[in-house]
This record gives structure tokens, C-alpha cells and sequence, in this order.
């Protein structure tokens, strides 16, 4: 849920006194393992005596041999399943160990195929504290997604306790409903740009709230550069620089920098040539 559905977990706000089911979707992320049966879990914690967010801690899993201790089920369609009790799974004292995200890798029998995320980092998902209060969450879109226009957005949303539940798309409310956990619809994309998703989850106490974002492309603008510009940064003079790319048969580029916070921006959406082999 957390990494572009990569997993599935139940329940979807996970202690770390629970037992978790995990689902891994071999068809996201890397894909490394589309097809691949059985497959294994890779399985470790983050906490607060890790070194960085990287550095796992109770690892379970003997790599590159048929460990049926992590052995995951087949459920079809590259659906793949484990259930564990958290602490008796990893061997840790929850009352003096802090868990702050459940870490994975998984893979083949013999380790040589290996499915993580998209850029080939290890998949993460967090651990929640215990009496936490309500929690609610955006699980579809995920990350910052870019949509075409008059397609459909696929959202799902969930709290950890019954809720009021509600979307809105640049402050606009675009589905709601009341005394559920979990709620899935399909958002008509009908207008270009930059768009913010709030959810609010309300129990009647309290509220909660989370945000995703999506962008809309609008039609490529289609103008040859200027004359004489080389591939790459071309400085016209002290505040003007023309970013010149050649890559051909892309339909859009965007320019990410920290000038934007390394997301999609229309303001940096590229024009493109009339032969197509230059965006600008």
C-alpha cells in the first residue's frame, strides 16, 4: 500500500504487538519477479537502535536457500502472501524494542532474482504506535502521479477505526462516507495541473487528516528551439538558462530540481520540437 501497492498489509495501520499479513505484488516495483514461484520474503524491522532508516535490525530469512520460514504463498496473479506475529516472527521484546517500519526484500529460491522497489531500494512500510488514536491514510494514489486528462485516478483511503470519511481535490469534496474503515473510488480527471488530495477521517472525537498529490498533463507545446542551442544547460545571461534535452519519441518531460522540491510542476513542463527530438 504504502510503496506504489507493492504490499498489502492487515490490518492497514499495523502495531508492532500484531499479527500482520503480508501481500507482495510481484507486479510492481521492480517486477523482477513477474512469473517467479515460489518466492520468498526477506524480512527485517527499522527501530530505534538503528544506525539510519536503512539498517535492519532481527533479520529473518537465510538468503539464497529455500528457507521455509519465509516461504510466502501463492495467491495467483503474482499475489504472494505471509502471515507472522511481529514479535515472535523477528525474536524482539516489544516492551524495550521500538519498531519503526518493517523493512523487505524478496526473491527467488536461490536469491539471484531479487524484487524491490521501482529505483531498487529495499521496501519499507510503517509501524505505528500503539494507543495511537485515529489514523487515517491515503493508499491509492501513491507517491505523485501523473494522469492524463479525461482518464479516471484510482483512490483508496482507510482510518483505523470506524469514521467519517472524506476526499477533497483542491479543496473541492469529491467523495465521502460515513462509519467506514475504507473507502474506494475512481476520481474523473477533468481539469490540467497540479491537484492536492486532503482526506479527513472524523470518528466524532477527533479528526485526521493525510494528503497526496497528482498532476494533469496539459497538451505538449510544440515550438522549435532557438537557434544555436546544445544539448544541455545553455546560459543566455546571468538570470536566463535554456535547458536543451534530446529524446526522442518522449511524449513530455518535466524538469525536477530542488527548486521545486523534485516534483512534477506545470511551470517546468517542457516544450517540444516539431520533429520531436528535442524537448526545451
Amino acid at each position: 500500500m504504502i510503496q506504489g501497492q507493492i504490499l498489502t498489509i492487515d490490518p492497514a495501520f499495523p502495531t508492532q504487538n500484531d499479527t500482520v499479513t503480508i501481500v507482495y505484488n510481484a507486479n510492481e516495483g521492480n517486477g523482477a519477479l513477474q512469473s517467479v514461484s515460489p518466492v520468498y520474503a526477506h524480512a527485517g524491522l527499522i527501530t530505534t537502535n538503528s544506525s539510519s532508516p536503512t539498517d535492519w535490525k532481527f533479520v529473518q530469512g537465510n538468503w539464497g536457500t529455500a528457507d521455509p520460514n519465509v516461504l510466502m504463498t501463492s495467491m495467483g496473479n503474482d499475489l504472494h502472501a505471509i502471515s507472522y506475529h511481529l514479535p515472535t516472527f523477528h525474536s524482539f521484546n516489544a516492551s524495550v524494542q521500538t519498531v519503526l517500519n518493517l523493512a523487505f526484500v524478496f526473491r527467488d529460491a536461490a536469491g539471484n532474482t531479487v524484487g524491490r522497489s521501482a529505483d531498487g531500494s529495499d521496501i519499507y512500510y510503517p509501524i505505528y504506535p500503539v494507543n495511537a488514536g485515529l489514523l487515517t491514510a491515503f493508499f491509492k494514489p501513491y507517491d505523485f502521479q501523473i494522469v492524463a486528462l479525461n482518464d479516471t485516478l484510482s483512490v483508496r483511503v482507510a482510518s483505523n477505526a470506524s469514521s467519517i470519511l472524506s476526499v477533497y481535490d483542491n479543496g473541492v469534496l469529491v467523495a465521502s462516507d460515513s462509519a467506514t474503515k475504507l473507502m474506494q473510488f475512481d476520481l474523473p480527471v477533468s481539469s490540467v495541473g497540479q491537484h492536492m488530495l486532503v482526506l479527513e477521517a472524523e470518528d466524532g472525537s477527533s479528526v485526521a487528516r493525510d494528503t497526496a498529490y497528482y498532476l494533469t498533463n496539459a497538451p505538449v507545446s510544440v515550438q522549435n528551439p532557438p537557434a544555436g542551442l546544445k544539448d544541455g544547460a545553455n546560459e543566455i545571461n546571468d538570470s536566463t538558462v535554456i535547458l536543451q534535452l534530446h529524446a526522442p519519441g518522449k511524449q513530455f518531460i518535466y524538469v525536477l530540481g530542488d527548486f521545486n522540491n523534485f516534483m512534477p510542476d506545470s511551470n517546468y513542463y517542457m516544450k517540444r520540437s516539431v520533429n520531436g527530438d528535442k524537448f526545451w
